[in-house]
């Protein structure tokens, strides 16, 4: 992976903290940020770089005006089986938060450079755990969740650590 040093920025101060997502320890040492926003150990970025996870400051986020809506599924939610969740993250600091539709609609609306959108549809209702049938494994909730938080994380590196992190989350 290469990415030229105009677009790497060395140390500085963050609003929040990193993680080691091996350790799930708070990382203290030299870090640099690419231009989308991403964490790496070290003075510049490699191909051997390793990644930091950036969790954000929550004061600082609600003071900015960007927090989370509450979100929880209706009956109707529960008889479709699904649900679409919306997110949004900060690129400036690293928040990522939940959203409803109609803010997410002018999340997209305001086209701010520093913040990406996504949206994922969020299984609800079925068998919690795969069940395997005359010999074919049929995938449970939980596993289709977490290939959900997987995809969702390469759209929004820290999701699953700041959100997504209970593929269970709304199951019946």
């Amino acid at each position: 992976m290469y990415i030229p040093k105009i677009k790497q920025k060395v140390g500085g101060k963050i609003l929040g903290k990193l993680i080691d997502p091996k350790t799930n320890i708070r990382y203290t040492g030299e870090f640099v940020k690419d231009f989308q926003g991403k964490y790496y150990k070290g003075t510049s970025i490699t191909s051997k770089s390793e990644t930091l996870i950036f969790v954000p400051d929550e004061s600082i986020a609600r003071e900015a005006g960007f927090y989370s809506d509450t979100i929880s599924p209706t009956e109707k939610d529960y008889k479709k089986g699904f649900i679409i969740r919306y997110f949004a993250k900060d690129s400036r600091n690293g928040k990522i938060i939940e959203l409803n539709k109609k803010n997410y609609l002018i999340k997209v609306q305001e086209s701010k450079l520093y913040i990406r959108t996504v949206k994922i549809s969020w299984n609800i209702t079925g068998e919690v755990e795969d069940q395997e049938l005359n010999g074919y494994l049929f995938p449970g909730v939980r596993s289709k969740n977490i290939d959900v938080t997987k995809k969702a994380e390469e759209e929004l590196p820290g999701i699953e650590v700041q959100i997504l992190n209970n593929p269970d989350q709304f199951v019946r």
